[in-house]
């Protein structure tokens, strides 16, 4: 036999590979066995779950009640399912905020439509967020300053992100409503921009980039901000090394400290097998005030009795805390589905 297909005989995927989220491995790796009185209780839980009522985005019905929307993968989305987003993301940071508990927030919303990663991203869709995300947050009079950082870096390293370029002006073109638009304000990223009018701070996809750091900005802003709210909607404020000694080993404790100082009160994204983004595995979702757990669901596509295709998203585990990606793998890959 050739020695290629000797070694492809002794290479199998690792547990989880299957799903899309686990790597070849050498070696041979035996099936989980899973006993009768497990399948018959997650059927039974499956059960449940399909008997209930649709709770519907914004429900608090237990673990498990999110409705994921489907076809997310059809771009343009429809409007119904922008909708349910705007709807999602405004309610669960107006309960963070009317908590009190935290006064240093973030929110993630990883939808085809508002990933800067991906080729389908579109301005339009996270300009309408931060709309009804500011509308819900100046129902009780509060104001609201919406922030973008500007240009930063020096000589042919000064820019911005492509996905922000622009984005200052279309704030100021969009049609807010009468009783919106005298408690909304926008500006830039730095303690300059704090005024003692305003209540509340959203910042909209802070990020590093080549030859500069937002962090100092950041930091100086939450100093000026004090005790009110500071939010940050999508970061990405990881470190991009750069020449003079930037964005490198030395400081970098300090910095990964201060992103995570950022409560997450909401997030929600689609799974894939990385690079890729398609197909789509599943989802993960969590909301602060509705149960305080991390939900994974799982995509699965069925054909009906009459050939069509069927899709549907399975509630498959809870976590207390965030779940780290071979915990995600495991929760997509071993959950049952019928």
């Amino acid at each position: 036999m050739a020695p290629n297909a000797a070694h492809a005989r002794r290479t199998t995927m690792a547990p989880g590979s299957r799903c899309g989220f686990g790597c070849v491995r050498p070696g041979f790796f035996p099936r989980p066995h899973y006993s009768y009185s497990h399948h018959r209780a997650v059927a039974a839980r499956l059960v449940r779950l399909r008997a209930g009522p649709a709770p519907g985005p914004l429900s608090t019905s237990g673990e498990g009640a999110f409705e994921v929307p489907l076809k997310m993968n059809t771009i343009p989305h429809s409007r119904t399912t922008r909708q349910f987003f705007y709807e999602d993301i405004g309610e669960s940071l107006l309960r963070s905020v009317q908590s009190g508990n935290h006064s240093r927030m973030r929110l993630l919303l990883e939808i085809p439509e508002t990933n800067a990663s991906n080729d389908v991203f579109r301005v339009g869709t996270l300009l309408e967020a931060i709309r009804v995300m500011a509308g819900k947050l100046t129902q009780d009079g509060k104001r609201v300053r919406i922030c973008v950082q500007g240009s930063m870096g020096r000589g042919v390293f000064q820019g911005l992100p492509l996905q922000l370029s622009g984005f200052r002006k279309l704030l100021d073109l969009m049609d807010w409503q009468e009783e919106v638009a005298p408690f909304v304000s926008f500006g830039a990223v730095g303690p300059e921009e704090c005024c003692d009018e305003d209540d509340i701070f959203i910042i909209v996809c802070p990020q590093n980039i080549v030859g500069a750091s937002l962090i100092p900005k950041l930091e100086g802003m939450c100093e000026a901000a004090g005790k009110r709210p500071v939010i940050l909607l999508n970061p990405k404020l990881v470190d991009i090394p750069s020449s003079g000694g930037l964005m490198q080993v030395a400081g970098r404790k300090e910095r990964i400290e201060f992103a995570e100082s950022f409560e997450e009160v909401y997030h929600f994204r689609l799974l894939y097998k990385k690079p890729y983004f398609h197909p789509i595995y599943g989802a993960l979702r969590y909301s602060e005030g509705h149960g305080q757990q991390w939900e994974v669901y799982k995509r699965v596509v069925q054909k009906t009795e009459d050939g069509k295709k069927e899709e549907r998203y399975c509630f498959a585990k809870s976590f207390a805390k965030k779940p780290q990606p071979p915990q995600l793998t495991e929760a997509i890959a071993m959950s049952i589905s019928f």
